[in-house]
């Protein structure tokens, strides 16, 4: 392996697969580190049915985090954590990505993040059976109803399958009083809607690894990998420049036993994701000095913004159904069997079922008038604080931003420490909460990160996800023609109340982000265009760099990222 590159890559997850390969074949000689194993001949990672089965694998981190109730799932492997997530494509209001502008974010205008999401799609219409079965309309994949991209290395696909809650979503969130939003991917995503999934006409999963297909990896190629080595730290040096005053001139590695050097020729772009991301600044000297001092990293940079934590989180609410048609099952039928042996059907069935229920609920679809006016008093306050809450603020004044989302999916994924019973088919809503206003961290430890969450502590969010858990129970869970095949409540469950559910930890999203976030200010941890405040060759390209959360699920955002530094770096 060469000891000096262009440009180190300290991560080979989503972000940096992405940026590694657009700087490849742009002919830069480029060395990707990557703390996992290389999964790409794992029939459990590629075929898209087994997206339920990574949480805990060895393809999983399972970061603890001191207050949630179960452990953050991140992808410990290359491709990351599209190559175990839930599947699902979707995009942010236009609104929020304009916000960002207040931060100090120059150039990443709503258009502008759409066209670098469009460079990383490969978008698969559905055919005439899909639209049935999931309601969609039959212009779908043409004109507006198709803008998505045509051309880049993910795919976007329907399920071949829709299970008796699948086909139900739509009419029964339409006869609730909520839009029903086809074209939530153009800017305006509030309602409900059918979200396409990353996954290709083989029924495979389309991840990160995608990008590497069509370029040398290795001798006499301008990639290297190297696998299950981990980057302990950027070693910087000064420069003469009074504002970029470090250079970040070697990466420290370990593998096993053995620890070596890695000589930055170019630039060194930091992509392990929003939590290691953090840690691996601070081990080099960059973050808040007060963090930093107290646990032994001498400080280089002073950026309080290291490890400030956003991270969508949610609850649960399952339900028993009751009588399901053999032709509409669930995946529950296939609870303790062989799903390879059934994946590899060519008849639709259970197995080909996907998450991609979801609706984007706004404040008019959640609060009572009452509500909304204790929320505008606590907007009062929160505009009073510093940049990121005054932006906050703003997202919920905004009525057309969804501040919820609820995920329905047909099967049994409750996390409330309740079991499925045997021969029995359940469908689970996670309602999530979209802007948290409760601020965590996220800090190198001892033994790896130290990741406390502080979810549900502020009152803001705690009104927020009650509306949201209130709305499942009684509206969706009430309402024709899902209430027809909706038995008993299994979890809170029947008596519970909404105040006495949330005392319960929380579970983490998936969706960790904003812990080296773009923008300028005293939180602001790189520029716009990504460059470490203070460093003259240090980038963050991955979900470190939002500047704030987002009404949707986050790997859409996080392609355009990478998208972007491989073009502009």
């Amino acid at each position: 392996m060469n000891t000096e590159y262009d440009y180190v890559v300290i991560g080979g997850g989503t972000a940096g697969l992405v940026v590694a390969a657009r700087l490849a074949k742009k002919g830069e000689k480029v060395l990707v580190v990557e703390s996992g194993g290389d999964a790409h001949d794992s029939i459990s990672v590629n075929a898209a049915s087994e997206f339920v089965s990574h949480v805990g694998s060895v393809n999983d981190h399972a970061y603890a985090v001191h207050d949630a109730a179960m452990p953050m799932p991140r992808g410990r492997c290359l491709g990351g954590s599209s190559a175990i997530n839930f599947l699902l494509w979707n995009k942010p209001h236009s609104s929020e990505i304009e916000a960002w502008e207040a931060l100090g974010v120059v150039g990443w205008s709503w258009e502008a993040v759409l066209s670098e999401m469009r460079r990383a799609e490969a978008f698969l219409p559905p055919s005439s059976t899909q639209k049935s079965a999931l309601q969609l309309p039959e212009e779908i994949g043409n004109g507006d109803y198709g803008d998505y991209g045509s051309e880049g290395p993910i795919a976007l696909s329907y399920p071949p399958y829709a299970c008796c809650t699948d086909k139900r979503w739509l009419a029964t969130m339409a006869r609730a009083g909520v839009r029903v939003n086809h074209r939530a991917h153009l800017g305006d995503n509030a309602g409900a809607n059918v979200s396409p999934v990353t996954v290709d006409a083989r029924h495979q999963r389309a991840y990160a690894i995608r990008y590497l297909e069509s370029i040398p990896v290795g001798r006499g190629g301008m990639l290297d990998i190297r696998t299950h080595t981990t980057v302990d730290r950027i070693r910087l040096a000064q420069t003469d420049d009074p504002e970029k005053t470090f250079r970040g001139v070697a990466v420290e590695c370990s593998s096993g036993d053995a620890t070596f050097d890695v000589d930055v020729g170019k630039r060194v772009v930091l992509a392990a994701g929003a939590i290691a991301t953090p840690a691996i600044l601070e081990k080099s000297g960059i973050g808040d000095e007060k963090v930093l001092q107290e646990r032994g990293y001498t400080p280089r940079i002073h950026l309080p913004g290291v490890g400030r934590y956003q991270g969508h989180y949610y609850v649960t609410v399952c339900y028993e159904l009751r009588d399901v048609d053999a032709g509409e099952a669930t995946r529950d039928t296939l609870r303790g069997g062989n799903r390879q042996q059934t994946a590899d059907s060519v008849d639709p069935s259970p197995i080909h079922q996907a998450a991609d229920c979801v609706a984007y609920l706004t404040t008019d679809d959640l609060l009572s008038e009452l509500e909304k006016a204790v929320l505008s008093q606590l907007l009062y306050e929160l505009e009073s604080g510093d940049g990121e809450q005054r932006v906050l603020a703003q997202l919920y004044r905004n009525t057309q931003i969804p501040q919820v989302e609820v995920d329905m999916v047909g099967f049994f994924a409750d996390t409330n420490g309740t079991t499925p019973a045997e021969g029995k088919q359940y469908v689970t809503f996670m309602v999530g909460c979209q802007h948290p206003v409760s601020r965590g961290s996220v800090h190198a430890g001892e033994h790896g990160v130290d990741i406390a969450s502080n979810y549900n502590t502020h009152p803001i969010d705690r009104l927020i996800l009650k509306a949201g858990i209130r709305f499942v129970r009684s509206v969706i869970a009430q309402t024709e023609p899902l209430r027809g095949i909706i038995g008993g409540e299994v979890s809170p469950g029947n008596g519970v109340s909404e105040e006495a559910f949330m005392a319960h930890a929380p579970a983490c999203d998936y969706h960790p982000g904003c812990t080296a976030r773009m923008g300028s200010g005293e939180t602001g941890v790189v520029d716009s265009t990504l460059r470490v405040h203070g460093c003259e060759n240090v980038f963050v390209a991955d979900a470190s760099v939002m500047p704030t959360q987002v009404s949707a699920h986050i790997q859409s955002l996080v392609y355009a990222i990478a998208e972007r530094a491989g073009r502009s770096l």
